[in-house]
């Protein structure tokens, strides 16, 4: 039987603190568990944080921070809007996943 890893959700809570935010998911990005999924959750952030989000995962934005090295060849960073994730997310990934991991029943 094959050994399967557990699927790991990891939820990142952002309010008005998008370089705490970019911060963590550089750190992420850095795990060896080959089984994620990050799902950033903006609580109403007025600080142009959903921009800055989104240009740092299109690789437009390079964030310095004393606790890693930025790595650019982690970009571009697949993201699902609001609108693709209430739908169920995007479809090409869901496949992805699917043959990576097939579900257990």
């Amino acid at each position: 039987m094959e050994k399967r890893l557990s699927e790991v959700y990891i939820l990142i809570l952002n309010y008005n603190g998008w370089r705490d935010t970019v911060e963590c998911l550089e750190s992420v990005q850095r795990l060896t568990h080959l089984n994620y999924r990050i799902v950033v959750i903006d609580n109403g952030s007025t600080d142009g944080s959903l921009e800055k989000i989104k240009a740092w995962a299109a690789g437009k934005l390079s964030v310095e921070s004393k606790f890693f090295a930025y790595d650019p060849s982690t970009k571009p960073v697949r993201l699902n809007d609001r609108v693709a994730a209430e739908a169920g997310g995007l479809a090409e990934l869901e496949v992805e996943r699917t043959r990576q991991y097939p579900p257990t029943v």
